[in-house]
């Protein structure tokens, strides 16, 4: 997490974020005068806030993001293409009696199609 890794290079970075159990993402069908899309986010939380961790939010939402995300059922979906990718947006809370403290992150995009499946 310390540092990106460009696309080209052929990795993924990874984060041990949690998703809703019930939702890894939303998609919203858009029809206008433009024609058809799909508004997508997903949102999840990273635990424990940590100064090391708030530099790198500082820098995320410099970057655009193709997201590859596992459900439940272990399949694997790729949120974003090369033209249309994710933005990245962070908030945090410092919990309560009843709540840790963590980030939420976000990832929002409009897409001209659903988002695919990949098979791994």
């Amino acid at each position: 997490w310390s540092s990106g890794i460009p696309f080209s290079q052929g990795g993924w970075l990874t984060a041990p974020v949690f998703y809703r159990p019930d939702q890894l993402w939303q998609q919203n069908q858009i029809d206008d005068q433009q024609g058809r899309s799909y508004e997508s986010t997903t949102t999840g939380s990273l635990p424990q806030m940590r100064v090391e961790i708030d530099e790198q939010f500082e820098q995320m939402p410099n970057y655009q993001y193709l997201l590859r995300l596992k459900d439940r059922n272990n399949k694997y979906w790729l949120l974003g293409t090369l033209e249309t990718p994710f933005l990245f947006s962070t908030g945090n809370t410092s919990g309560n009696n009843s709540q840790r403290n963590q980030y939420t992150i976000n990832f929002q995009a409009v897409l001209p199609q659903r988002v695919f499946g990949l098979v791994v």
